[in-house]
Formats: structure tokens, sequence, C-alpha cells
């Protein structure tokens, strides 16, 4: 179901990984058929981990810069100009290659989810609740993969596994206080200006 909130323009910043998002198409504008952004990222920044987005495709077309791609056992270098597209249940991760920043434009297909996933991601980063890499606890990560299953979930372990665990440190994590969504998070990683990154 797509989202009601219409986040076009907004620019959203990971203090984590220093990476910076300006949306250019939101859920809510396009019906929920794919959310559209402009990534810009600096040299070493990375995805926290490899990971599937099970009812997504993700297409990635580099503007500026070297992006480094996994998908599935192959690794590739995309260059200005090339595309990307991951479909969806694939497993893959990115990384800027080199010594300059990277512009990359980022379109998910249909939309699901996605913006929220992030917000929560880059909220966590922003509010002090990751590892240095920008990983979540393991308690957060149990509700995290709880309530983003059908839009984006670790790689590894498998699927089967994130259940397990899930079920089993769920309780403990919400007895302290976690959640799996955090709706308010989403200022946290909010940034002052425009549609550009």
């Amino acid at each position: 179901m797509a989202t009601e909130v219409n986040r076009t323009g907004n620019v959203y910043v990971n203090p984590v990984s220093r990476e910076r998002a300006a949306v250019l198409e939101s859920a809510a504008e396009t019906g929920g058929e794919r959310v559209r952004a402009e990534l810009w990222a600096p040299p070493g920044a990375a995805v926290a981990f490899p990971h599937i987005h099970p009812g997504q495709s993700e297409r990635f077309e580099v503007l500026e810069g070297r992006l480094g791609v996994r998908h599935g056992s192959r690794i590739s270098t995309a260059l200005p100009g090339d595309r990307v597209t991951i479909p969806a249940g694939d497993v893959h991760a990115w990384w800027i290659e080199g010594d300059e920043p990277a512009r990359v434009l980022v379109e998910v297909r249909p939309a699901g989810r996605f913006e929220e996933a992030i917000m929560t991601s880059w909220g966590l980063a922003a509010t002090g609740h990751t590892t240095p890499s920008g990983r979540p606890c393991l308690l957060q990560l149990a509700l995290l993969a709880e309530e983003w299953a059908d839009t984006m979930r670790p790689a590894s372990p498998p699927a089967w596994a994130q259940r397990l665990l899930s079920r089993t440190l769920g309780p403990l994590a919400r007895a302290r206080g976690l959640r799996g969504i955090h709706p308010e998070l989403e200022s946290a990683s909010s940034s002052a200006g425009s549609g550009s990154a």
C-alpha cells in the first residue's frame, strides 16, 4: 500500500554514512508505482549490509562518480551513464568506489513501503541507535526484520532464521521499549533544503 505522505522535494541525511537523498518522486505522487531519489554519497559510503527487496526492483543510474555493485555473486563498477537494475528478490549491495563522491538516481518499483523503511533506518542512525557501520543492535534488528520483511531484509541469515530471531528476541526488544517502526524518526533524518542532493 502506497504511503499517503508526499515527500517529493524533501532531502534526507544519514549522518553515519554521510549520504544525502533528495526525493524526486514519492510514492504518494506516483500512486505507489515508484519512488525516485537522487542520492549523493561520499567516498567510502556503502549500504549497511547486503539485502533483498522481496517484491520490488531497484535501479541505479550513475550520474557522477563510481558505484560498486554486488548483485548475487557478480561484482561490477557502474560509471556515469551506466544503469544497473536489481530484480525483486535478488541479493545486492552497493558502495562508492574511488576518491570522489557519487551522485546516483535510485528508483524502486513498486514503491511499497520503501520510503518508510529508509526513513526508519536513517532516523535510527540520526538518533545514535546504530553501530558506526550503520547497523542497528541485534534487538532492534529483530524488530526491523519483522516489520519490514515485505520491503527490505538482510540477505543473511536466511528468511526462516530471521523470522525465528524476531519471534525469539522480539518480546525482549519490545520489553526494552524498542519498536520496528518509527514514523517519528523521519524528522531526525530530514535536512533543510530543497530537491537537489
